[in-house]
């Protein structure tokens, strides 16, 4: 019996490398250079099957979204992606970046900023928008203790 399942076991395997990838090209959502390129992207698919994106540039947050959700021939259809908010001294890179939640009611992204930066101090603030990505409220401190999220590390869910 052992030798039967590791017969079928390397089959599938070697089906499995030999079929060809098929990969669609990147799509570029934006692009820039240096301290205001876009970084740390993440995204949620809400129920209806629209995926909302948020990333950071700089001191940005920048959101879109795409309603089509990978279902167009011609690739996904984003909208522009638009400023939500400022975070000064915004943590980006090394997996820190803005966090975003998506509930039947609201959006809601995190961001990590500090007047100092550069891990000298750092808060979790939470924006949030009721109206599909249109406007945004906030920021609401989240974190207890002031600077105490220096590290920039944050995952939330919804």
């Amino acid at each position: 019996m052992r030798n039967i399942l590791q017969c079928v076991t390397k089959c599938v395997f070697l089906v499995l490398i030999s079929m060809p990838a098929s990969a669609k090209e990147p799509l570029v959502i934006a692009s820039g250079i240096g301290r205001d390129a876009p970084q740390q992207p993440q995204a949620v698919v809400d129920e209806a099957g629209t995926v909302h994106l948020v990333y950071g540039a700089g001191d940005t947050v920048f959101y879109c979204q795409s309603r089509e959700a990978g279902t167009s021939e011609a690739g996904t259809v984003w909208s522009k992606p638009v400023q939500a908010f400022q975070v000064p001294n915004q943590a980006l890179g090394m997996r820190r970046g803005p966090r975003i939640a998506i509930s039947k009611k609201s959006i809601v992204v995190t961001a990590i900023g500090g007047l100092k930066g550069k891990g000298r101090d750092g808060d979790v603030q939470a924006w949030r928008s009721s109206d599909d990505g249109a406007t945004w409220e906030g920021p609401v401190h989240v974190n207890d203790t002031t600077d105490s999220a220096r590290e920039g590390l944050h995952a939330m869910a919804c």
